[in-house]
């Protein structure tokens, strides 16, 4: 899903997955402030777009960017797509939002340095009670 202007041609799986997801936990997209944390071209940009696509007010922050909070606690959605774990506290989010971590880490053994091992480190949706 490289462009707005275009129809995709291709959609990361991992994109839509976090789209079925917040249409899980949240089935009305329309009009719902979403805030994207992170712009990779897997998870971020695609996630961002499809969203945009379902008429949601996306906002994309790089994940250096100073004061997310001001964004993350005025948002329904918000997709943390970074590789720092506990990047987001939950009391940075607003009560009733739809928060999903797509975080992934790599991680070198030592007993096997030439193959890194992938974790996602948490990948859920999580309706915070009001």
């Amino acid at each position: 899903l490289a462009s707005d202007d275009l129809e995709p041609i291709f959609i990361p799986c991992a994109a839509k997955a976090v789209v079925f997801m917040i249409q899980k936990c949240l089935p009305k997209i329309k009009g719902k402030k979403a805030v994207i944390i992170g712009d990779s071209a897997l998870i971020g940009r695609p996630t961002a777009n499809l969203l945009r696509r379902m008429k949601a007010n996306v906002l994309v922050c790089k994940e250096n960017a100073k004061k997310i909070h001001l964004h993350t606690s005025n948002a329904d959605i918000v997709v943390v797509d970074v590789r720092t774990p506990k990047f987001l506290d939950g009391k940075l989010i607003k009560p009733g939002a739809v928060v999903i971590d797509a975080g992934m880490l790599s991680l070198i053994h030592i007993s096997e340095p030439t193959r890194p091992l992938y974790i996602s480190y948490a990948v859920f949706c999580l309706k915070k009670k009001k």
